[in-house]
C-alpha cells in the first residue's frame, strides 16, 4: 500500500529534476592531460559544452602555476564566439598565473558538446605537474534571462619531464614576458587552430542575450518612420492652409466683382427711369416700353448674379 503513493511522487521528483539535469553546461580543457619536456611549447585549448540547450555567453579565468608553465599567446582563431566583451588576456606572475576571456554567442547562440573558446599556447619552463583548473566561469543560456547553467568546470593535467640530453634537440627556455597582445596558437593534433580574423571597425554594442541590440534597432527603425510620417503630415497641412487661403481671397476678391457689377446695373436703371420720366411723348412711349424691357432683363441678369454670388459665397472652398 505504501507504494501505490510513493511511486507517484517518486516520477513527479523526477519530472521536476529532469530540465535542470538537460540544461547542464561546463567549460572544459582539451587535451585534459598531457605529457611535456622542459622547453617544449604546446597548445590547450577551452571548450565549451551545452548539448541540450542554445547558450549565448562564457566567461572564465583559468589559473595555472607560474613556475611550470608560461603562457606565450591565447588564440581565438576558429572560435564559436562571435563577440569578445572583453578581449583574451594572460598574465604570468609570480603569483600564478592567469587566462582571461568572456565572450558572446550572437542569436540563435551555441548548442552542442564541443564548442571553442580559446586556444592558449604554453611553454614548459621546469619539471613537475602543472595542473589548470577554472578558478571563475560562467555558461549563460540563450533564454532571454541570461540564467547561468554552467555545472561542470573542468581541469587539465600537464606532466613536464626534464628536458632531452642530445646535443641538438635541447630547446631553450623563452624568457618572462609581459601580458601580451592576442597572437595565432600553433595548432595542434587536438584542437587545430587558425590565425584571428582581426577586425577594422568596432563591433556595436549588444548585450549578453542579443535582445537589446534587436530592440534598439527596432526602436531606431519605428523612430525614423514615425518621425517621416509627421514631417509627410506637416507638409500636407501647410499645403491645405495655403489653399484654404488662397480659395479665401478668390471668393472675397468674386464678390467685390459682383458687388461692382451690382452698383453699376442699378446705376443704370436709376438713369433709364430718370429719363422716361422727364419726357412724355410717343416716341418716348415706345422708348420706355423698350427701356422696361431692358430693365427687366437687367433686373432678372442681376438677381440672378446675386443669387450666383451669394450661392458661391455661403459654400465653403
Amino acid at each position: 500500500m505504501r507504494w501505490r503513493y510513493a511511486l507517484p511522487a517518486m516520477v513527479l521528483l523526477a519530472m521536476s529534476a529532469a530540465p535542470f539535469q538537460a540544461s547542464a553546461a561546463s567549460l572544459y580543457f582539451s587535451p585534459a592531460a598531457k605529457t611535456v619536456s622542459v622547453g617544449d611549447i604546446f597548445t590547450i585549448a577551452v571548450y565549451v559544452s551545452s548539448p541540450d540547450q542554445a547558450m549565448n555567453a562564457a566567461s572564465g579565468n583559468v589559473t595555472f602555476p607560474s613556475d611550470k608553465l608560461r603562457v606565450l599567446s591565447v588564440s581565438t582563431g576558429g572560435s564559436a564566439v562571435n563577440l569578445w566583451v572583453q578581449n583574451p588576456s594572460f598574465t604570468n606572475a609570480a603569483s600564478g598565473g592567469i587566462v582571461t576571456f568572456a565572450g558572446v554567442m550572437l542569436n540563435p547562440g551555441f548548442s552542442g558538446a564541443a564548442g571553442d573558446i580559446i586556444a592558449i599556447r604554453f611553454q614548459a619552463v621546469s619539471t613537475g605537474d602543472a595542473s589548470l583548473a577554472f578558478s571563475t566561469g560562467s555558461v549563460l543560456a540563450n533564454n532571454g534571462s541570461g540564467t547561468n547553467i554552467l555545472q561542470t568546470l573542468g581541469t587539465a593535467e600537464v606532466a613536464i619531464n626534464p628536458a632531452p640530453t642530445g646535443p641538438s634537440s635541447t630547446a631553450p627556455v623563452a624568457p618572462a614576458a609581459p601580458a601580451a597582445p592576442i597572437q595565432p596558437a600553433l595548432p595542434t593534433s587536438t584542437a587545430p587552430v587558425v590565425p584571428p580574423v582581426v577586425a577594422t571597425t568596432a563591433p556595436p554594442t549588444v548585450t549578453v542575450n542579443g535582445w537589446f541590440g534587436a530592440a534598439s534597432q527596432a526602436i531606431i527603425l519605428w523612430g525614423g518612420i514615425i518621425a517621416l510620417a509627421l514631417a509627410l503630415l506637416a507638409a500636407l497641412a501647410a499645403v491645405i492652409i495655403y489653399l484654404v487661403n488662397r480659395l479665401r481671397r478668390l471668393r472675397l476678391v468674386l464678390h467685390r466683382h459682383l458687388v461692382r457689377e451690382r452698383q453699376g446695373l442699378r446705376d443704370d436703371l436709376r438713369r433709364v427711369e430718370g429719363e422716361l420720366e422727364t419726357d412724355d411723348s410717343f416716341s418716348t412711349r415706345k422708348r420706355r416700353e423698350r427701356l422696361l424691357k431692358e430693365v427687366e432683363r437687367l433686373e432678372a441678369d442681376l438677381k440672378r448674379d446675386i443669387e450666383e454670388s451669394d450661392r458661391k459665397l455661403r459654400s465653403g472652398p
